[in-house]
């Protein structure tokens, strides 16, 4: 997973601005060095790391506890950051110097991502937010049923999902014409 001192695999490193063509905000690896990065700049809590990120995107892209918290696990078995438990049981987590090296090193590829963050279009991130807010909402009714979906419920709650995302799919088309 690591080679000369980076993350690379297949030795593949996204150039450009903006999301690539796999939906993600950060191809493999470059969400490490962000939170590296960020780390330089203040010791912070995973959740700090999200918001800042957050924050930096204008909302176009927040990334979960489920990505930041390994993140930080790999970055601390690798030695660029130290974790130290606060308030509990809450880890805030600085970097170490080999970790400041690192970023060093990989100074051109970090000033990419990091200026990626600082030039998401308003317009992009605002209808991120919107989007990521609704799917929230729908997440949050299909959970909280309480009990398990009858077998009708499902095929109804289905069919509700296929043609909200029909109408979804015509929005984009409409608007490549």
């Amino acid at each position: 997973m690591r080679a000369g001192g980076g993350w690379r695999r297949g030795g593949h490193i996204r150039h450009g601005a903006g999301r690539g063509g796999n939906g993600r905000f950060f191809d493999y690896g470059e969400l490490r060095h962000v939170v590296l990065a960020l780390l330089d700049e203040q010791p912070r809590h995973g959740y700090d790391i999200i918001r800042a990120i957050d924050q930096r995107t204008g909302g176009a892209y927040c990334p979960s506890p489920g990505v930041i918290y390994p993140t930080l696990s790999l970055l601390e078995d690798v030695g660029h950051v130290r974790a130290e438990t606060t308030e509990g049981a809450r880890n805030r987590y600085q970097i170490t110097p080999d970790g400041r090296a690192f970023l060093v090193e990989n100074k051109p590829l970090i000033d990419t991502l990091l200026s990626r963050l600082r030039h998401v279009e308003p317009a992009q991130a605002s209808a991120s937010s919107a989007i990521v807010a609704a799917m929230d909402g729908l997440k949050s009714a299909l959970r909280g049923a309480g009990e398990p979906w009858t077998a009708d419920e499902a095929k109804t709650v289905a069919v509700a999902i296929d043609a909200a995302a029909q109408r979804i799919r015509a929005l984009r088309n409409k608007d490549e014409t």
